[in-house]
């Protein structure tokens, strides 16, 4: 069985028993020395000795219930007397805690140089590296990536995933202005004759299609089908002659075409594109089309059943990936290899790490008031016993230190100070 985490109730629990423990030592240690003085002090006729024992205890005595005092006051008010000022000082002062809890943490942990220091220290870029790249941690990205999608998957209603996913294509196509941004696109694609490298590799490629000899045969062979001749021979030697020549001629016209960077049909192209942008721009004849066009698009049923075939067939496909454990090596073999290349990349690790250290202080400066008030307003839900038990759990056991100090230290001073007293008045 997989090991199971601790709760945070039993977590409580087992801090809570420490607190009880140490204050037992520290109230066990009190009255210790209040029994030692009561014992000094009836013996101390006996023999000189006992007043140094009862000026210990005495001392001891002090200091603990001084220290038991100080301590018992930051939490609540001693023996329930509300009349002794600076009392149950956390409780009184929840609100005042809360903001300055907030302030110091937002201001101290994340402190902008701070941070960049710490990123810079860790190297992100060669830190995401050795993860992609080390088996066991890519198996386990893979298995938590597919296992996501799978909960993704389950969760969604399908029913309700086709009607969002159509209507927000329906409400993205009707605000889209369609006719400005092809006149957009289009502009930006011919401009400075951006479209000529394009329209050149178009051309070459083209013409040597048409030169290619199963093209010709399979064109050759469509065309003697629909020639209006009764011989097969016939049939067949007009279309090897016509339709050679029309193709030699076609694949001529585009050679000359692609050699020729002024060619008049270039120029031509450029005119007509030139026009069907000022057009897409300024013709409101054409642009009412378009918004007829966009309309029909977005409330046309086969694109809503296209959205649904789409959704249904990725929605199977991811589905059964997640659910085959087969997949996971698939995954994780991708996932080394993006870290393999990661990792030969010097360049790339850099940008990574220039990134994060140019982005993360925009981060924080939007995220640490948020950060502040969220910490601040957490501790002032909290009502005065629920400040007083959380704190008390986690720092209340060390304070116990501070009454079994106060005891033996109290002590030691009272010891020294009767010594003193007694090599003063002897």
């Amino acid at each position: 069985m997989p090991p199971t985490t601790p709760s945070a109730i039993d977590y409580d629990d087992t801090r809570r028993r420490a607190l009880r423990r140490m204050q037992v030592i520290a109230t066990g240690l009190l009255i210790a020395v209040a029994l030692l003085y009561v014992l000094a002090v009836s013996l101390r006729a006996h023999h000189g000795a006992w007043d140094y024992v009862a000026a210990f205890a005495e001392a001891a005595m002090i200091g603990a219930l001084a220290d038991w005092f100080a301590v018992v006051a930051l939490f609540r008010h001693p023996l329930g007397m509300r009349f002794i000022p600076h009392t149950a000082i956390i409780p009184k002062n929840k609100n005042r805690i809360a903001d300055n809890l907030g302030q110091f943490v937002q201001g101290e942990f994340f402190a902008t140089e701070r941070v960049l220091k710490a990123l810079r220290d860790l190297h992100p870029g060669r830190r995401l590296a050795i993860l992609l790249s080390t088996p066991s941690q890519a198996d386990r990205l893979a298995s938590a990536a597919l296992q996501m999608a799978g909960y993704a998957l389950t969760a969604l209603n399908e029913k309700a995933v086709q009607r969002w996913l159509q209507n927000v294509a329906g409400d993205l196509v009707r605000r889209l202005d369609l006719a400005t941004l092809i006149g957009e696109v289009l502009d930006l694609l011919t401009r400075n004759g951006r479209h000529q490298e394009l329209l050149d590799r178009l051309l070459a490629r083209a013409a040597a299609f048409l030169n290619e000899p199963e093209v010709r045969e399979n064109i050759e062979a469509r065309a003697q089908e629909h020639i209006p001749l009764y011989f097969q021979t016939l049939k067949k030697y007009g279309a090897e002659k016509v339709v050679s020549r029309v193709l030699e001629v076609v694949a001529s016209i585009l050679t000359e075409i692609d050699k020729d960077p002024a060619h008049p049909l270039r120029a031509t192209l450029d005119e007509g594109l030139a026009k069907m942008v000022e057009r897409l721009r300024a013709d409101d004849s054409l642009r009412e089309q378009v918004e007829q066009w966009k309309a029909g698009l977005a409330t046309d049923p086969a694109v809503a059943r296209y959205l649904a075939r789409v959704w249904a067939d990725l929605r199977e496909w991811m589905g059964k990936a997640a659910q085959d454990p087969s997949t996971v090596p698939h995954v994780s073999v991708v996932i080394q290899r993006v870290g393999r290349a990661l990792a030969a990349d010097d360049r790339m690790k850099a940008w990574i790490d220039d990134e994060l250290a140019t982005h993360v202080p925009g981060l924080l400066d939007s995220l640490r008031p948020r950060l502040a008030r969220f910490i601040a307003e957490k501790v002032r839900e909290w009502n005065e016993s629920e400040i007083v038990e959380k704190l008390e759990l986690n720092i209340g056991r060390d304070l116990q230190f501070i009454r079994i100090n106060g005891t033996l230290v109290g002590g030691g001073v009272g010891l020294l100070l009767h010594a003193v007293t007694q090599w003063l008045t002897g």
